[in-house]
């Protein structure tokens, strides 16, 4: 039974008029196609990359500009804060009243 079933299978593939020829440059040209597509998908992906790492860093330095900000305007605030309103004298942190004119300290 074996024997007659794999007869009819070789019978079957030898009556068959295959272009072996043609076969195979078809599969190189859809192996070309195929190779193009994934050159393709990776170009895409490298520029999604680089464009969401430029995208992260402008976010980033704008975080970075927020907090440089706001320490400008704490120190600044600081130095107002030392700084007698009245007549400009220098004040000590601890001194609550200014030592040239004797203004209240501004809080």
């Amino acid at each position: 039974m074996a024997n007659s079933f794999l007869l009819f299978i070789s019978n079957l593939l030898f009556s068959m008029d295959i272009d072996f020829d043609d076969f195979f440059e078809d599969s190189m040209k859809i192996g070309q196609i195929i190779g193009i597509v994934f050159a393709v998908i990776t170009v895409l992906i490298i520029v999604m990359v680089i464009v969401s790492a430029i995208k992260a860093k402008n976010k980033t330095s704008g975080y970075i500009k927020n907090i440089k900000d706001k320490m400008v305007e704490k120190i600044e605030e600081q130095k107002t804060k030392d700084i007698c309103e009245y007549c400009g004298s220098k004040l000590k942190p601890e001194e609550n009243r200014c030592p040239n004119c004797g203004a209240q300290r501004k809080k």
